[in-house]
């Protein structure tokens, strides 16, 4: 299933968490609601490298 927003009302998601591990190998995420996920999934989750 390509769709994350179909996956998520299949299966009564509602939150969605994107993480990546930065530079020094520290762990960084957000937590983005299953309504907000089909934009997250066409243009990416934006993380601000400078908040920390």
């Amino acid at each position: 299933m390509s769709d994350l927003r179909e996956f998520a009302a299949a299966r009564g998601v509602k939150y969605f968490m994107i993480s990546y591990t930065d530079l020094f190998g520290g762990q960084r995420a957000k937590l983005v609601p299953a309504q907000a996920i089909a934009d997250m999934q066409k243009d990416g989750a934006g993380f601000a490298g400078f908040a920390t």
